[in-house]
């Protein structure tokens, strides 16, 4: 069974021998199931609040996939569980052909440092090089605050892959967006924008969380829910387990640059040894670590930065950082990179929490 989550579908248009079955509802989630290798087509329906147009290929049975307006491309994602009458039950993330320069036209947010109104869809697709933007989560989430480590990190290696231009959206108010920029050292030349709504998320098509529309339920529930990984979206045990177990292959220099900046900054655990004059780092207590210290990303590297974010910025900052509107608490985020007039050159949607893109692999993208 593939289900297709916050987005407004309506009718199916089949092409090829396979069977393709759709349920639609214009707010609620689509169903889709699949047998066999299927090319599909979605288009709107007439109540749908923008339009939609998906197009794909899916092999196999029992692909899931969050989708929104545009063209997609999806790509298969590690198997979630065991559906008897299809098969696997896996997800998908979204690797290339979505259209942000279109789903965020007329989308207005104010820049942090100057206050003035852009119109992210136009910033897009009048870019000459590469832009990257980064679609954010409240400033005390997880997701903002490796988002925004990453993009610390890895800005060089971005520059030196053509990108010329990095936006960065924090659902969050002015003083939130300053005051992460502040606890996380992020460079002046990231541009910070406000949105205390989220409304550019949800026009890209970032999950909403666990029952976004059920008003009965508390906000905090229902990150609750989330966060221990009993409601959809599914990717947040997996995001936050490899935290915990490492990967031989894994590459850990943005969670070392992370480390090092919060040592320096007064930040608890300490993990590295630095040196006294400068700062630099001279050794890492994880390499010590016996039988693992050889891998890529030892077991709990990651998930000590993360308690390290945890304590001395998200819970420690919570009444500037937190979210104004409690959307904000469940909604996940996402980014992209365009080309120049805003050729989509690389997309991706948050799964879960702390399930963030690998820039190692976004940067593989980049030719």
């Amino acid at each position: 069974m593939i289900k297709f989550r916050d987005a407004p579908f309506g009718l199916l248009e089949q092409s090829g021998e396979h069977s393709v079955d759709v349920m639609a509802h214009p707010t609620r989630a689509a169903t889709m199931s699949v047998t066999g290798a299927a090319t599909w087509r979605v288009k709107p329906a007439a109540q749908a609040r923008r339009r939609v147009f998906l197009e794909g290929r899916l092999a196999g049975a029992g692909r899931a996939a969050r989708v929104s307006p545009g063209q997609h491309q999806l790509g298969k994602r590690g198997c979630a569980r065991r559906d008897g009458r299809q098969g696997f039950f896996c997800s998908a993330k979204l690797r290339h052909g979505v259209q942000p320069a279109t789903e965020l036209a007329g989308v207005l947010l104010p820049r942090v440092s100057d206050g003035e109104q852009v119109d992210l869809g136009a910033a897009l697709s009048s870019s000459t090089g590469k832009t990257m933007l980064v679609l954010g989560t409240h400033a005390a989430d997880f997701n903002m605050v490796e988002y925004a480590q990453r993009v610390r990190a890895f800005w060089p290696l971005l520059q030196e892959k053509g990108v010329t231009r990095c936006l960065m959206i924090v659902n969050g108010e002015a003083t939130s967006c300053l005051k992460l920029a502040e606890l996380l050292d992020i460079p002046e030349a990231i541009e910070l924008f406000s949105d205390p709504t989220g409304e550019a998320g949800r026009s890209f098509g970032v999950s909403r969380g666990w029952r976004p529309d059920d008003n009965s339920l508390n906000p905090r529930l229902k990150l609750t829910v989330m966060g221990i990984g009993f409601g959809p979206p599914w990717m947040t045990l997996p995001a936050v387990l490899t935290g915990y177990f490492g990967n031989p292959r894994g590459r850990r220099e943005w969670i070392e640059a992370a480390l090092q900046q919060g040592q320096l900054a007064g930040r608890w655990p300490n993990a590295l040894h630095l040196n006294p004059v400068d700062g630099s780092i001279i050794g890492n207590k994880f390499n010590a670590v016996p039988f693992f210290g050889g891998w890529g990303r030892r077991p709990f590297e990651l998930a000590t930065l993360r308690l390290q974010n945890l304590l001395n910025v998200q819970l420690k900052h919570w009444s500037t950082l937190k979210p104004v509107d409690d959307r904000c608490l469940t909604q996940l985020g996402g980014c992209t990179v365009v080309g120049p007039g805003g050729e989509p050159l690389y997309s991706w949607l948050d799964q879960g929490l702390c399930d963030v893109p690998d820039f190692n692999k976004l940067l593989a993208s980049l030719k």
